[in-house]
């Protein structure tokens, strides 16, 4: 009996912020030193932006690599935001202005054309219909249409002040953050509209804006605001059992708005709300400096001073039974090694639209076995054409809903038939 509760025993005694922080894992192959800014999923494949690089995943986190073709011009770059528009990926940073991938990431180049001096200290970025955006650090917001042979411009009716720090789409809205007020600019204005955070109007620092269910959500570092895009001002978004802090870093998972908080410099909170912040969940509390946070491939990945780190995360709906909340399930291809044609099984706890792919090592599309197709819940089996590809290992990823899975495939070579 005495070794049954010794182990309970010694939980009780070990400090609540200690057993927390044996959920989070560092991922290996980003050093403890790195700091990790952002994050950010594109169609499965996942990026972390740093300091000096870029690093990314092909294969929903199991292996991350680093970029090693930047155009550094002015130092390192310092990535701080990441946004996608079809099959391009724009990253933003603080010295170098954006840079742009049009292959997943395996390669990148510098998008800069009509950027000077602080114009190229970006902070944020969005895209409203076919026009990229960007809150600058110095030189307010600018704009560039994506379409070839198009250059950047000034956006800056309206705004008093310069100092960006966040930008996002709001239906056909546009909010920016500028020097710790909200500015709003519709499709159809003339020119940036303040949005006082309360009737006082003062100047909150603000680290993140997000969009969910209809609200504009705040984080700043006198806590969560929230608007309903009708009301005067913000709402104050109180989280129970957490301090009116710095909100460091939100994200949005199917139906959950996660935020998290920072209480000390090296010591923050979590909370999830599934109702557009009417009601909240402590999750846990942890040590380190959390710059942003992303929910993908059935993990929650946390961007670090101390590197990039996750743990186990699977997507969730009030609306569902704890049955129908288990996630879909990609099984492996039969025969491997593939020699020509293969099945793969997918199991759906619940009826939605389904993406299956085949990406090469470089992370790209080699093969679409389905794309964007509704399907019922159950086991479904789908024909792998590989015919045609090159000897190797690829990923296979299964898109549904909010959630992503991989699976390694290896095509060529002796097949096993056991």
């Amino acid at each position: 009996m005495i070794r049954l509760y010794l182990p309970i025993a010694l939980l009780l005694c070990v400090p609540p912020q200690l057993l927390f922080a044996q959920l989070w894992t560092p991922v290996p192959e980003i050093d403890r030193a790195t700091t990790i800014n952002t994050l950010h999923d594109h169609e499965g494949i996942l990026f972390a932006g740093g300091d000096t690089t870029i690093y990314r995943s092909i294969d929903g986190g199991e292996r991350w690599y680093r970029a090693e073709n930047l155009p550094h011009s002015e130092g390192a770059p310092v990535i701080s935001c990441f946004v996608s528009y079809g099959s391009h990926v724009y990253a933003g940073t603080l010295r170098n202005g954006v840079y742009v991938s049009s292959d997943s990431g395996a390669s990148w180049q510098s998008f800069n054309e009509g950027l000077t001096g602080s114009e190229r200290q970006v902070s944020g970025m969005t895209i409203r219909t076919d026009t990229l955006y960007a809150a600058t650090d110095g030189s307010g917001v600018q704009r560039r249409a994506l379409a070839p042979g198009t250059a950047w411009q000034p956006f800056n009716e309206g705004l008093t002040w310069s100092l960006g720090t966040s930008i996002v789409t709001y239906g056909d809205r546009l909010c920016a953050s500028i020097a710790g007020f909200c500015f709003i600019r519709g499709s159809g204005d003339a020119s940036w509209t303040w949005l006082p955070w309360n009737e006082a109007g003062f100047q909150i620092d603000t680290k993140s804006l997000i969009a969910h269910r209809g609200f504009l959500f705040a984080g700043t570092n006198l806590g969560l605001y929230r608007w309903d895009g009708d009301a005067p001002t913000f709402e104050k978004n109180r989280i129970p059992g957490v301090p009116d802090r710095y909100v460091s870093a939100m994200t949005v998972n199917d139906d959950r708005l996660l935020t998290c908080i920072w209480i000390t410099p090296d010591y923050f909170a979590m909370a999830e709300s599934a109702d557009a912040g009417t009601s909240w969940t402590k999750l846990e509390e942890n040590g380190g400096q959390v710059h942003a946070i992303l929910a993908a491939g059935g993990r929650l990945w946390s961007a670090r001073t101390d590197g990039l780190w996750f743990r186990p995360f699977r997507s969730t709906s009030v609306h569902l039974s704890p049955a129908a909340a288990e996630g879909p399930i990609l099984h492996a291809p039969w025969p491997q090694p593939v020699q020509g044609d293969a099945s793969v099984a997918v199991t759906l706890p619940r009826t939605g639209h389904v993406s299956l792919r085949l990406y090469d090592i470089l992370g790209r599309c080699v093969r679409a076995v389905t794309d964007q197709t509704t399907l019922e819940a159950g086991t479904h089996i789908f024909r792998l054409d590989a015919h045609g590809l090159p000897r190797g290992t690829y990923v296979l990823h299964l898109r549904t809903g909010g959630t992503m899975e991989g699976r390694t495939v290896r095509v060529g070579g002796e097949a096993c038939l056991r």
